[in-house]
């Protein structure tokens, strides 16, 4: 059994759990046997089943085949109007309201892990939180849909900018993170409770995005955005070798204006919350967002577009930045002077 093999839930409480789940209504089996298939239903097939009257069941049939209703028939369907099932598009006349599927594509890796390690789906099990599951899921179908990972709309993490020299075509700014945000749209919502004043508290959010992070679900990488307007496009990943090789650079070109032998702690690095970036004269608004990764990534073509994209603009930056460096390098400068 697939659940005892990836999960540490025993065969008869996953047997337990199933059989609820089709005494709810929630699931249903497609094939009988010694290997056993079953289907989640959609939202739009549990609340159609729900229906509390034999009238609305009747009239949402009528509504699908285009049947003519009669006055008592319009009253009934307005209730279903009010439930989501049907739109009302002219006076008394009536269409079966239809939802697009959101689809969260969800890789073989977090279900049966990678290189013999425990799988995530495993992992969060251990919490005992089923928000916790429903937040990872969620999240996937928000992954690499604007801003190469977890959309910004959804969380984010902002930075301080200030800006430290303008040299030739470049720009040098200065980031040092300050918090983690999110405006409590889409996946959030569901994990918000209000507080007695009416606000919104995000506490259990955050608690389940620690979670995740702790169980090595989700990661944040430092993303270069044209602005921090929410529409801005990004313009590079600043991780691992690249973040390096930006920070490297701006040493060099601000090394024109100051004394390297006093420069801030901050300026030695990159720190973990901290960053130098030179940027092109023409990206005077530019602005770094830490953002939200999942770390185990669906095989799709639209996964595989995304990394060649990273890869690309990575590489010619990187480039850039390098050249940068051994143009401008302190010690390069003494060596040509001599």
């Amino acid at each position: 059994m697939a659940i005892e093999k990836y999960t540490r839930i025993s065969r008869n409480r996953a047997k337990t759990a199933i059989e609820q789940l089709i005494g709810a209504r929630l699931a249903v089996q497609v094939k009988q046997g010694s290997h056993p298939r079953y289907r989640l239903l959609s939202w739009q097939e549990i609340n159609e089943s729900e229906l509390p009257t034999a009238s609305l069941a009747s009239v949402l049939e009528k509504i699908k085949s285009g049947a003519p209703l009669s006055k008592e028939n319009v009253k009934t369907a307005r209730h279903l109007v009010s439930r989501g099932l049907a739109v009302e598009e002219t006076f008394g006349q009536f269409k079966v309201t239809k939802h697009e599927p959101q689809l969260s594509w969800l890789p073989n890796a977090f279900v049966c892990g990678a290189d013999g390690e425990t799988p995530p789906l495993e992992r969060l099990r251990r919490y005992g939180d089923a928000m916790l599951l429903r937040l990872a899921v969620d999240l996937y179908e928000h992954h690499l849909e604007d801003d190469g990972d977890i959309a910004k709309g959804v969380i984010f993490g902002q930075y301080d900018r200030q800006l430290r020299a303008s040299v030739g075509a470049y720009q040098i700014f200065e980031f040092q993170h300050t918090n983690l945000a999110s405006f409590g749209r889409g996946p959030v919502a569901a994990h918000l409770n209000v507080k007695p004043d009416g606000q919104k508290d995000f506490q259990p959010f955050w608690e389940r995005i620690n979670k995740l992070t702790h169980a090595g679900v989700i990661e944040s990488i430092p993303t270069l955005f044209e602005n921090e307007g929410e529409v801005a496009e990004p313009i590079m990943t600043l991780e691992d070798q690249l973040g390096s090789a930006a920070h490297a650079a701006a040493v060099c070109l601000l090394a024109r204006y100051y004394n390297l032998a006093g420069i801030p702690e901050s300026w030695q690095g990159p720190l973990p919350n901290s960053q130098l970036v030179p940027v092109p004269q023409h990206f005077e608004q530019a602005t770094l967002f830490k953002i939200a990764r999942l770390r185990y990534r669906p095989h799709t073509e639209r996964t595989a577009q995304w990394f060649s994209r990273v890869a690309r603009l990575g590489a010619e930056y990187l480039e850039t930045y390098s050249q940068i460096v051994e143009d401008f390098a302190p010690s390069t400068r003494k060596s040509d002077a001599a």
